[in-house]
């Protein structure tokens, strides 16, 4: 197996599924509680009931939501439960009373989604910010109160010995208020941009991954692809040379032992999946199913940049092997229209299938469910008498509300109209 190098971007993904979330009529997902502080800050939560595994919060300031796909200057997926709450936090949002947070929520209880789509609140009393730690935690009391409340938060430290800690979410875009700009149709953040601006740029040129930017992935792959691989941050398998992200499969039995894939192996608290499901444990006595024999890495801007609309350029060398998944892709930000079978979509902007058999072809397009007709019928496969993982290439996306466009080298071969009445994309050669 060779070394490959292999990205992940994420941002918010219209999806072309007129189907509605799964709802019933007995449960009604709960309001979101707001708590605004001076002179900046907001909270966002809601109690972790029993059988609730996820929050997605959606908000606009004094504006409501006009298309059904816009995603809100907030938007966010919350797993992790604190202090019996999920909490969407945002330290530098500046709200004053009187003002109005438009928002949308998604909720995710016992496997189904239910979706509120218009809810507004009115900020009327401000609550003085903390930002002196309890000693000791991670914590800050509330003025007023002996509650904590994780309004000033630190960096996930490293929980195991490989492990490093994973990204948080950072403001390095310099989006610009410049009156003479054409503005463009993308959204970073949540903000508007001046068209033509280069929004996210790395050359890997630090003698270390960049994790303001990225954060390396702890899971084991599992639905809906099931990749039959671990994904793990450890030296041997991520790591920066000459200016080039490197991504190098290794044997799970070679780091852990002969026979260790036949055995019990658990992500702790360092787990970047669903801690509910088979992302975090597997064990032989209950899944009946070995642990998958690769370990290899994957890393995502999910805490660092997320946008809608404009052009990827990623210049990769995809590997060849056995038992590998080489992909170049785009997932949204948040479960909008639910979070399993890729009910939320996902852009695949290159993807060679590893084995000698099938490396003359490259795939990419749209990926709108796990099964058929949607998982193929906006996915266009593109052969030529070529070897694509012999040699590095420029892979590109450009997505805009009248479709996507992929490009290799700098040519257009694919393009995918938006139109709901269109079934399929058209290579172009």
């Amino acid at each position: 197996m060779k070394n490959f190098l292999r990205f992940t971007w994420f941002f918010f993904l219209l999806s072309f599924c007129r189907s509605d979330p799964r709802r019933t009529g007995r449960y009604q997902p709960p309001k979101p509680q707001f708590e605004v502080f001076d002179p900046n800050g907001l909270i966002v939560w809601i109690n972790a009931d029993p059988g609730i595994s996820s929050f997605t919060f959606h908000g606009k300031l004094n504006q409501q939501f006009s298309q059904y796909y816009d995603v809100g200057r907030w938007a966010q997926t919350i797993t992790k439960v604190r202090n019996g709450r999920y909490l969407f936090i945002d330290r530098e949002a500046k709200v004053v009373p009187g003002d109005i947070i438009y928002y949308r929520t998604v909720i995710v209880r016992n496997g189904q989604t239910y979706r509120t789509n218009s809810g507004s609140f009115t900020v009327r009393d401000l609550r003085p910010a903390s930002t002196t730690p309890s000693p000791g935690s991670s914590f800050v009391v509330r003025a007023g109160t002996s509650e904590t409340f994780p309004y000033v938060l630190k960096t996930n430290e490293r929980r195991t010995k490989d492990v490093r800690s994973t990204a948080t979410q950072t403001d390095d875009i310099n989006l610009t208020d410049n009156k003479g700009c054409l503005e463009a149709a993308t959204i970073v953040q949540g903000r508007k941009i001046c068209s033509g601006e280069l929004l996210f740029e790395e050359n890997f040129n630090g003698p270390t991954l960049d994790l303001r930017k990225w954060r390396i992935e702890n899971r084991f792959a599992s639905d809906p692809d099931n990749e039959f691989v671990v994904y793990a941050d450890f030296n041997e398998n991520v790591q920066i040379k000459n200016g080039q992200l490197v991504i190098r499969p290794t044997l799970f039995e070679e780091k852990f032992g002969p026979g260790s894939t036949n055995k019990q192996f658990r992500f702790a608290e360092e787990c970047t999946g669903d801690r509910s499901s088979r992302d975090c444990i597997r064990d032989t006595k209950i899944d009946f199913d070995m642990i998958p024999p690769v370990l290899t890495a994957q890393i995502t801007t999910i805490n660092s940049f997320r946008f809608t609309f404009g052009k990827v350029v990623i210049r990769a060398r995809l590997p060849q092997g056995n038992w590998i998944f080489p992909q170049l892709y785009l997932i949204p930000a948040t479960d909008y229209y639910g979070r399993d079978g890729y009910s939320s979509g996902l852009m695949r902007v290159a993807f060679v299938p590893g084995g000698p058999r099938f490396k003359n072809q490259l795939s990419g397009g749209l990926i709108l469910s796990e099964s058929e007709p949607l998982r193929c019928s906006k996915m266009c496969t593109l052969q030529r008498n070529l070897q694509w993982n012999s040699d590095f290439h420029e892979y590109g996306l450009k997505w805009t509300p009248e479709g996507i466009w992929m490009e290799v080298d700098g040519e257009v071969v694919i393009m995918i109209s938006s139109s709901l009445k269109q079934s399929r994309g058209k290579i172009l050669v």
